[in-house]
Formats: C-alpha cells, sequence, structure tokens
C-alpha cells in the first residue's frame, strides 16, 4: 500500500516548495455510501483535488485536499470542488469545518423565529 499511494506521491513533491489546504464539509440526512454514490468520480483516488468521506455518529465529512504552487490555486481548486459538492448535494451539508448539526439546527431555528419546547423524561438530563 506504502509502494501504490504514499511513497510515489512524496517523491512527486519532494524538494518542492508546494502548498497543501484543505476544507471539509459536514453533511448530515444520507449515509455515507448513499452520498459517495451522489458523487460519482470526486471520490476516487488520484483525483485532484482529493476528497475523503469519514462517518462519525450521524455526520458525514468530506475532507477537500488540495497541492499548488500557491495558495491562490489550492483555494480555486478547493472552491471549484466545493461547487460542486453543495450544488449535487444541497440541503444535506449543514455546515463546514467545526460546525456541528446541533449549531446548524439552532441557526435554523433563530432565522426562522422558531421556538424548541422538549420533554425530558428517563433520559437522566441527558437532553438539557
Amino acid at each position: 500500500m506504502w509502494e501504490e499511494t504514499v511513497s510515489g506521491e512524496l517523491k512527486q513533491v519532494a524538494g518542492k516548495n508546494r502548498v497543501l489546504r484543505h476544507r471539509r464539509l459536514k453533511c448530515f440526512g444520507a449515509g455515507e455510501s448513499a452520498i459517495e454514490e451522489m458523487l460519482p468520480g470526486l471520490i476516487e483516488r488520484g483525483r485532484d483535488p482529493t476528497v475523503g468521506i469519514t462517518a462519525h455518529e450521524a455526520t458525514i465529512t468530506l475532507r477537500i485536499s488540495a497541492w499548488a504552487d500557491n495558495e491562490d490555486s489550492c483555494r480555486e481548486k478547493i472552491t471549484t470542488t466545493e461547487d460542486i459538492i453543495r450544488k449535487t448535494l444541497g440541503h444535506l451539508v449543514y455546515g463546514e469545518e467545526d460546525d456541528e448539526v446541533e449549531d446548524a439546527a439552532a441557526k435554523a431555528l433563530l432565522a426562522a423565529s422558531a421556538r424548541l419546547a422538549t420533554v425530558e423524561v428517563g433520559t437522566a438530563g441527558r437532553v438539557a
């Protein structure tokens, strides 16, 4: 695995001043495999920029990583891929970087001037 993936990448960038940047998009409402199917070709090895997908609890994170000679080129690569993802997934993308799904829900409630009430029974205080 090392020889087929990492070693070759390192040899290509050795001795070069290159920039590596990332952006994470957070998704909710579809599973990891469903999101991967919605993005054919974006999560393939060897693509530039790369798009990695991970799942934790109910959140799917898409990490866009770009190598380039400068910040602007990295930003352009990432933005182009991010636009494709956002257009394709629509409302499934709720935030980026350190955003959490509960923060997105709270922002949506505030934006709609809505309120949320809960009744806690038998949860040992976990809802509060």
